[in-house]
């Protein structure tokens, strides 16, 4: 309403404006035992104010700026037990800090010693959030926690450098700049996200996207696809209501006006990407992102990281215009807290969290020891880039995830053809090792036969070749309807498993190899 207004100056949308600040600064609070909502609630009148404050009537602007040292400053600097925020290193801080910076800028002549804390503990704390980028711009929360995280820290870097002249140095954090390609990276030629955590598939180039690429293009020159932008724009003009609106709209919208972008040339895919940090991940891909390109993601990382799930060394993969591995991605909060309460949020191995096939790595692609859970705090990384040659390789060690369960698990992805992925898994058996299972989690049908497994979907076919010579079982178990009556239910969707028993195979060691490709052997 105040960016329309400024534009168009027309009174209806002033009053509009009014009607709104005067209800939400009516309310008791703006709920600060979910400080989130403080912020954002902050950030949003803080933009209204700074936007129309010329316009707005005196009641309206007084009542505005008392809420927001009453209902936003002063428990922002209180000693509360819902302030857990000022020291975090995820979301939390930089939507919080960010969205009382903005705040504390809009009202500093009327409270200078206020606002002036606020910004102190602002300026301090964020460098914390801002070690989970590096060191490539993997944010480890997912994609979805990307977009949230960074719009507030790019609102809060703008409004910094307008009203003081500086960013503190904040873009120059490592992987802070490099977030823009993890956003482009990480969708797959279907637009679909790796919806890793408690990420949606949603997001890849709509206008929030590219708002923030084109921010983000103004400080590294680095190209925005305005062809996507230009669609977009159509659309809008077209069916106004086929966008789905998303937080600070307007303030994506201005990046995109504000951006000079005669010069810039369209994003080029690398065929491989790698990112260490918390959630090592590696993309193999096309160059031409066209919708029937290859395209492999894959992590590791740990499971009690925030927002995570037990994935690592899962994979996402798609051909020919599908994505036959799949993530079942996130599930609505309020839902599971009826259920689960705040265990929920309770990252402990005996967590009922643990319990939910979107948390837990029955419902991911990855290795299962013993048919046990992965270890929580364990952590996997990424162990030896080989990116020479025709067929390049990527290596986790999984071997954290399985304790005493396993000596050692190696898994490597390569890709050795066009249409081919290949999974190695070099094993090392403990005494305590009994059953091996590679998991591959699908919505595609599935028709097992004694040399390959066929997978169909949209009228494509992917065939699975279990390349090794080790002796294996091969079933499909349907997770649709769910396990649990409270657990995401996918139409569809599916647990292919190849099971390897350890008394049947000779030595100490073992290899499976496992080939998805188009191509019928």
């Amino acid at each position: 309403l105040a960016l329309v207004y400024r534009f168009e100056k027309d009174e209806s949308h002033l009053q509009k404006l009014e009607a709104e600040l005067k209800a939400v600064c009516s309310f008791r609070d703006w709920n600060p035992s979910h400080f989130l909502d403080v912020a954002e609630m902050a950030a949003g009148i803080a933009l209204a104010l700074d936007w129309t404050g010329e316009w707005l009537s005196p009641e309206v602007m007084q009542m505005a700026r008392q809420s927001i040292v009453e209902k936003a400053l002063k428990p922002g600097i209180a000693a509360s037990r819902h302030n857990g925020w000022i020291n975090a290193q995820n979301n939390w801080n930089l939507v919080c800090h960010g969205g009382l910076s903005r705040a504390a800028l809009v009202v500093y002549e009327d409270e200078p010693e206020l606002a002036s804390r606020i910004l102190h503990q602002a300026v301090e704390k964020i460098p914390l959030a801002l070690k989970p980028y590096a060191p490539d711009g993997i944010y480890p929360e997912g994609p979805s926690y990307w977009f949230y995280a960074t719009t507030y820290l790019t609102l809060a870097v703008s409004a910094y450098e307008s009203a003081l002249g500086t960013d503190f140095g904040f873009t120059d954090a490592p992987g802070v700049l490099g977030s823009a390609i993890f956003s482009q990276m990480t969708a797959g030629p279907s637009s679909d996200y790796y919806n890793y955590f408690d990420a949606g598939l949603e997001g890849f180039h709509n206008l929030t996207h590219i708002g923030l690429l084109a921010w983000f293009a103004s400080r590294t020159g680095s190209g925005v696809e305005w062809n996507a932008y230009e669609s977009l724009l159509e659309k809008e003009l077209t069916n106004p209501h086929i966008i789905k609106r998303t937080r600070f709209f307007s303030t994506h919208f201005l990046n995109t006006c504000l951006s000079d972008h005669q010069d810039d040339e369209a994003f080029i895919y690398p065929e491989i990407w790698t990112g260490g940090g918390e959630e090592p991940i590696v993309i193999f891909r096309d160059r031409t992102n066209d919708k029937d390109a290859f395209f492999l993601a894959a992590k590791g990382g740990r499971a009690a990281d925030n927002h995570g799930n037990m994935d690592a060394g899962s994979f996402i993969f798609e051909l020919e215009g599908v994505r036959w591995s799949v993530d079942a991605g996130n599930q609505g909060y309020y839902e599971l807290e009826q259920v689960m309460g705040e265990s929920l949020w309770s990252n402990s191995q005996e967590s009922r969290r643990w319990t939910l096939l979107t948390k837990n790595n029955f419902g991911h692609s990855t290795l299962t020891i013993n048919h046990k859970m992965h270890l929580v705090e364990a952590r996997a990384t990424m162990i030896r880039e080989d990116l020479r040659g025709a067929n390049p390789e990527i290596t986790f060690d999984l071997t954290p995830l399985f304790g005493d369960n396993m000596e050692r698990a190696y898994r490597t992805f390569s890709r050795p053809g066009d249409d081919v992925l290949r999974i190695s898994d070099d094993l090392l058996f403990a005494s305590q090792t009994e059953t091996l299972t590679w998991q591959m989690i699908t919505q595609a049908k599935v028709n097992i036969h004694k040399d390959r497994i066929v997978l169909k979907q949209d009228g494509k076919e992917l065939y699975l070749y279990v390349v090794s010579k080790e002796p294996f079982e091969a079933n499909v178990i349907n997770l649709s309807p769910p396990p649990l009556p409270y657990d995401k239910d996918i139409p569809g969707l599916k647990r292919i498993e190849i099971t390897l028993e350890r008394k049947a195979l000779k030595g100490e060691s073992g290899q499976l190899i496992v080939e998805l490709t188009t191509n019928e052997k």
